[in-house]
């Protein structure tokens, strides 16, 4: 006997994975932008379903940390770039931009940048793919060389999802990019402050001292005097990045000369980054 037995198949639509984005830890510095994937498994996209991700988005989110910094492509690299046109494309993107994406040949379009998620000073990423060109692999390269910047330090945790255009979304993958400041102070000025007149016959000397940045551990002991038995009594602060120098008493009510004020040799000046960088050049980078 002979029996006949039916299977109906329905198609699933399988979600796309992102792989490879957090198999490390990228970190930069103030103001320099790197890739978010460390570059040793370039990060990539796969789908099951294959064919391509028109209708769909790419999506990067932040999750902690302060949101300030922006995402920018590596135009030395030449995989994508944002514009309106190909030709007047470059590495920033902003709402409305078209993303150009090259594999090696000629650029073509993958799909548009979100009017609000622009991945700039802060705000999300959102890609929105409107071409066949949008694939599982030029969507894995864009991961792979993207790029970010923030002129704070800290950790900033991110979250990527991938939608394959017909209903499919991937898992969020996660990675955190580490900014670390590693820019020391410097003097930015020395100014006479009170009196401002180059000759005097005042009995209490002020100096403006101006930094690049906020500092720590300012103290009396941080300044030297030279010219006369005087010394700093008193460093108060004198707003954005200055300080007040002081200087007084021994024989500066009866000295003529020239009275001098610098930096001890034993100054441990540092700045405020959670790794401090100390103050190493004491030369004034403006007027003395």
């Amino acid at each position: 006997t002979t029996s006949t037995v039916n299977i109906d198949i329905i198609g699933v639509n399988d979600n796309p994975v992102i792989n490879n984005i957090s198999d490390g830890s990228p970190s930069t510095t103030l103001n320099v932008s790197e890739y978010i994937d460390v570059q040793g498994d370039i990060a990539g996209v796969v789908d099951a379903d294959g064919g391509d991700f028109n209708g769909g988005y790419l999506l990067i989110e932040q999750t902690s940390g302060t949101a300030n910094g922006s995402f920018l492509s590596d135009l030395d690299d030449t995989t994508f770039k944002f514009g309106a046109t190909e030709s007047s494309a470059d590495d920033t993107p902003s709402g409305g931009d078209t993303v150009w994406y090259s594999d090696g040949s000629s650029f073509v379009a993958i799909g548009t940048v979100d009017n609000s998620l622009t991945g700039q000073n802060g705000a999300d990423l959102r890609i929105d793919f409107n071409t066949s060109n949008a694939k599982p692999n030029s969507v894995g390269d864009f991961l792979g060389y993207i790029k970010y910047s923030a002129s704070t330090e800290g950790d900033r945790s991110f979250s990527v999802t991938v939608n394959d255009g017909d209903g499919g979304t991937s898992a969020a993958a996660t990675f955190t990019m580490q900014v670390i400041d590693n820019i020391a102070p410097t003097v930015v000025s020395i100014d006479r402050q009170t009196p401002s007149n180059e000759t005097t016959n005042a009995d209490s000397l002020v100096w403006r001292v101006t930094f690049s940045q906020a500092v720590n551990n300012i103290d009396s002991a941080h300044f030297a005097v030279s010219g006369t038995t005087g010394t700093v009594t008193n460093v108060t602060s004198a707003g954005v990045n200055a300080y007040d120098v002081t200087v007084s008493g021994g024989d500066l009510d009866s000295y003529n000369g020239n009275v001098t004020l610098s930096f001890a040799g034993g100054q441990n000046i540092t700045d405020s980054a959670n790794t401090p960088n100390a103050l190493t050049t004491t030369t004034p980078t403006g007027t003395n």
